[in-house]
């Protein structure tokens, strides 16, 4: 990490912004020079390739926790003594409420893609609010979407 002051930098700014004397454009110019950009530009690229790193860590998470309670679902079992009898641990699996929100985001960000990939698709068969489309040929645009944002070019 830089040993850039930012503090520095948002006072400078934001004096500027109030009132843009040529005093202080001096010194903002004096604090933000080509070195101050590059390394603030290397941090934000270091920061953008480790969110994605961690972005990729919570699906892979989200994918195995939903696994996990699929198997408690549907292949777990419990005794009791008061019944031999055996019982779904459904009942019993651990609230993820942490996961269950990411996997809801998730879904969501897959879903607003998938509207405008399919609002592209639309504008492309030059499509309009008055057309009338068959049920097919909504599916079949949907799941020429969904192929698209599985596999983009």
């Amino acid at each position: 990490m830089s040993k850039i002051d930012c503090q520095a930098l948002r006072e400078a700014a934001e004096a500027i912004k109030i009132a843009a004397t040529p005093q202080k454009l001096l010194a903002f110019r004096m604090k933000v020079t080509p070195q101050v950009v590059l390394e603030l530009l290397d941090e934000r690229e270091a920061q953008s390739k480790r969110i994605a790193e961690l972005e990729a860590n919570f699906a892979t998470l989200a994918v195995e926790n939903v696994g996990l309670n699929k198997f408690i679902k549907d292949d777990c079992f419990i005794y009791t003594s008061d019944d031999i009898s055996p019982r779904d641990a459904n009942g019993f699996k651990p609230e993820t409420p942490a996961t269950d929100a990411f996997l809801a985001d998730i879904q969501a960000v897959a879903f607003n893609e998938l509207r405008a990939a399919f609002v592209r698709h639309a504008k492309v068969a030059e499509l309009d609010d008055a057309d009338t489309v068959t049920l097919k040929e909504v599916m079949d645009a949907l799941l020429h979407c969904v192929e698209q944002l599985r596999a983009p070019e």
